[in-house]
């Protein structure tokens, strides 16, 4: 993150400390790093959420010091930077939309720090909430509908440019979005959408129930959390044993939603397709006219049985806006991935990405391939599912006509707040989607996220083999 730089400020009012060297602070679980807005040097390496005041408050030499502490001089330039504090946090400026591309990079510095040297199996996949495309986590309800066909591409880049594949907040925000968004709009009752867009919506679903599942666990197992029952005051860690006890089941599904979007995920997308593209037959998949395929090494046209990887090129070039046009061109442009990370992130790709390099750079291609090795059976890469999940959640948007879009914003939005703290019953209904964890950002109390040490390291990385509750 970039500071502010600022002019000196009074020592009695905003006390300041001159460090002799930088960092300033390197703690060792660190997710944010906090850099001189004149001459980039790297002043502090924090956990998320952790502010400057509280790290050095433990200096003894600032221990007579009542007031906090969040502006530093940099010991390089000498300029003063204010670190993000209680009353001036940019995180939470909705003032201005969210720069994707700035915040890719920030990103993409803090994953490089993060588990950088640790050895990473690809079966999993690392959710990091304390890495951020959106500056916080309601401007997804800010966002344009140009912005929400533009935010795929960095979501599909913050994975697949990262070692271990990052997961981040930003994905389950824009799923569940994109579910309550859709599930009150005309679209979810009219034909030939219907049937399909219900099954996106149990994708989605199924997608956000990790995240839910963990996040309820940590926070109800927390001290002094308790409830009752029968009149009697027990702890949420002991009904959560008898909900263990009575269904074993349930902790082992969090690892499943994934291994699902890499298989009937598939589906759920070519379903999309099927009925988005006119060239498409949305009841057999065939396609029913000549259409041109420059993505083809061999054949100028196309038409009847054609490959998924086809279906998802006919999508781009003759049925996507212009603005999805460019989105999945970035997704599909294969130059831009680091040949390693890819090979790394996802299992038996090595030999397709080798191919593709070698002519046609269609990152498509390599997702394609993933479908047919899951599905049958030779491959169990969760990673691709989230891709899958983003990608279908990208078609929907690109069904929903712009025109109208602000008055149904408003509506949803409406629906969701005004519904925060009420109990629901319908499962398909905006507020079933949003906010995408009910807990956290419906209770008064700090979170706890996998930089934090009580988070339970079983909960850390998404594996199938070795998932266990600690």
């Amino acid at each position: 993150m970039g500071l502010n730089i600022i002019p000196e400020p009074d020592s009695h009012d905003t006390p300041y400390y001159v460090p002799e060297s930088a960092p300033v602070v390197n703690t060792n679980e660190s997710d944010v790093e906090y850099i001189c807005g004149k001459c980039e040097t790297t002043l502090a390496e924090l956990p998320y959420q952790v502010t400057l005041s509280a790290v050095l408050a433990n200096l003894d030499e600032l221990e007579t010091i009542d007031a906090e502490i969040h502006v530093v001089q940099c010991p390089e330039c000498s300029l003063f930077n204010e670190f993000p504090h209680k009353n001036n946090n940019p995180m939470n400026d909705s003032s201005s939309p969210p720069d994707f591309k700035e915040n890719l990079e920030r990103l993409l510095r803090q994953s490089e720090r993060i588990l950088s040297d640790e050895d990473y199996d690809p079966e999993g996949h690392f959710i990091d909430p304390d890495t951020h495309l959106l500056n916080n986590w309601d401007d997804i309800y800010n966002l344009s509908h140009k912005d929400l066909l533009q935010l795929p591409r960095y979501l599909s880049d913050a994975v697949f440019m990262t070692s271990p594949p990052r997961i981040s907040y930003d994905h389950f925000l824009y799923w569940g979005w994109t579910a309550a968004f859709a599930v009150e709009h005309p679209i979810s009752q009219e034909e030939p959408y219907q049937a399909v867009v219900r099954e996106y919506l149990s994708l989605v679903h199924f997608m956000l129930f990790k995240l839910r599942h963990i996040n309820s666990r940590v926070f109800y197992t927390r001290q002094g959390i308790a409830t009752t029952i029968d009149g009697k005051e027990i702890s949420w860690e002991e009904a959560w044993r008898v909900v263990d006890w009575g269904n074993p089941s349930l902790d082992h599904l969090g690892v499943l939603p994934d291994r699902y979007a890499s298989t009937a995920g598939f589906a759920v997308l070519e379903g999309l397709l099927n009925n988005h593209c006119d060239a498409i037959s949305s009841s057999d998949g065939d396609v029913t006219t000549d259409v041109a395929s420059p993505w083809h090494p061999c054949q100028s046209t196309l038409k009847g049985d054609v490959t998924y990887h086809d279906k998802l090129q006919i999508w781009r070039h003759h049925s996507a806006s212009l603005t999805v046009e460019r989105t999945l061109s970035q997704i599909d442009d294969l130059t831009r991935y680091n040949r390693n990370t890819l090979i790394g992130n996802m299992s038996g790709v090595e030999k397709i990405v080798g191919k593709e390099l070698e002519s046609t750079n269609h990152f498509l291609r390599v997702v394609a391939d993933q479908r047919n090795a899951n599905l049958h059976g030779q491959l169990s890469t969760r990673v691709i599912g989230n891709l899958i999940t983003t990608l279908s959640s990208l078609l929907i948007w690109d069904m929903i006509p712009e025109d109208g879009f602000e008055e149904h914003q408003e509506m949803v939005v409406e629906k969701v707040n005004n519904q925060d703290n009420e109990a629901f019953e319908n499962v398909l209904s905006a507020p079933a989607f949003m906010p995408v964890d009910r807990v956290q950002h419906l209770l008064d109390i700090d979170t706890v996220t996998p930089a934090d040490p009580r988070y339970p390291e079983g909960l850390r990385h998404f594996k199938y083999d070795d998932y266990q509750d600690e």
